[in-house]
């Protein structure tokens, strides 16, 4: 008999605080779900789309045409910008324009 006014006791006990039950708003919950969705939905087709690219003259205009390791220090790359095209040499150190070239429209 005590055992069953020990678990009576025990299920009536007043909660933590004195606060009824917590209710979950469903609807804002739903509701956040949908927006969140949508709005990762737009974010992939948009980047899908291209993004950020060609947004802007100065982007459209820039394209690395080769690139090449030659140590493990340093890269030569083959940029065309505006219509000229340039040799790079990238190291961790320095940046050096080793030589800048007109392109014809036909080579592009």
């Amino acid at each position: 008999m005590g055992i069953l006014i020990a678990a009576a006791a025990a299920a009536h006990a007043p909660r933590l605080g004195g606060g009824a039950a917590v209710e979950i708003p469903w609807l804002r919950m739903t509701v956040a779900l949908l927006l969140c969705s949508g709005v990762a939905l737009m974010a992939v087709l948009w980047l899908r789309r291209g993004g950020w690219r060609g947004v802007g003259p100065a982007r459209r205009g820039i394209a690395v045409v080769e690139s090449r390791r030659l140590n493990q220090y340093a890269e030569l790359s083959l940029v065309r910008v505006q219509g000229r095209e340039y040799a790079i040499l990238s190291s961790a150190q320095q940046q050096r324009i080793l030589s800048s070239i007109a392109v014809a429209e036909d080579d592009r």
